[in-house]
């Protein structure tokens, strides 16, 4: 049949033979292949209703043909894309978990005079490290979101010891920027039900931004309050605020602030999938020149 009739040919009827059909199957100006239908010679001849069928259901036949195509190609990419992320989170991480306990050792044991001398040395390569660790934990992260397989492992935790170990983390950030982070909570907040760990990643996010945004000598708070029986966190700065028409798409995947914003625009996407995998809401409260809850 391909040899009597070309697959690039545009009939879809072939009068001549009568008892044989086809249509070529095309995507964006490129051939597929075709398809051909054939009847006994005692059977009816097809008819220009017949083509007219066929050439419809061939339309709708290359379309899926070229959306299975464009899923394999996806599938390969994202397999192709996840090995990376492994080998990059594997790769890196061992080597900054060394660099990270060679800093905090040498910050403990060094003689006090070599400590006075090198520590804010030691300190530089410290954040660094741990703004690295962050990066490729939020790499791993979004890719995780993307293949929907986000786990959780939630158990009570303290609420009030979660946050603080969140601003300890992030204290030695602030006092180099001269900023000061506090966490304001009342007493008795009662323990949560979460991941520690991926709400950690949250409030780092949160006040990462907060620090990045603000400028120096800024005041930035972790704050929490008990509201219907939900605990409330809030991390509040005073930096340059969000415009109206940008407050929508903060949480979006590669939402950055403005294109001269630093950073790939992950970290809000995280933000917002983590705590809704708790079942939990996020919003933004924020105004230009009045800073961002």
């Amino acid at each position: 049949i391909r040899r009597s009739v070309p697959a690039s040919a545009d009939l879809a009827c072939f009068p001549e033979a009568g008892h044989l059909c086809g249509a070529p199957l095309r995507h964006g100006g490129e051939l597929l292949g075709g398809l051909y239908m054939t009847r006994a010679a005692s059977e009816r001849a097809f008819t220009e209703d017949d083509a007219g069928a066929l050439q419809r259901f061939a339309d709708r036949t290359s379309l899926v043909l070229q959306l299975a195509r464009q899923r394999r190609t996806t599938e390969d990419a994202v397999r192709a894309r996840d090995v990376v992320l492994a080998t990059v989170s594997h790769d890196l991480g061992n080597p900054l978990g060394s660099i990270l306990m060679s800093c905090m050792t040498l910050l403990r044991d060094a003689p006090v005079a070599d400590r006075r001398r090198t520590r804010p040395l030691l300190d530089v390569i410290k954040r660094s490290a741990e703004r690295m660790r962050r990066l490729i934990e939020d790499l791993m992260t979004a890719a995780t979101i993307d293949s929907g397989n986000l786990s959780m492992a939630p158990e009570p935790v303290a609420t009030r010891a979660l946050l603080d170990e969140a601003a300890r983390l992030f204290r030695p950030l602030t006092e180099s920027k001269s900023q000061t982070l506090e966490v304001l909570a009342p007493d008795g907040l009662p323990d949560v039900r979460c991941d520690r760990e991926r709400i950690l990643q949250v409030l780092a996010n949160l006040v990462g931004n907060a620090i990045k945004f603000s400028p120096r000598g800024a005041r930035i708070r972790i704050e929490a309050a008990c509201d219907g029986g939900e605990v409330v966190v809030s991390v509040v700065d005073d930096g340059p605020g969000i415009s109206p028409d940008a407050l929508p798409h903060v949480f979006d995947r590669h939402w950055k602030g403005g294109s001269g914003a630093p950073g790939a625009g992950r970290g809000l996407y995280i933000v917002r999938e983590i705590v809704r995998a708790h079942g939990g809401r996020v919003w933004v409260e924020s105004a230009p020149a009045q800073g961002t809850k």
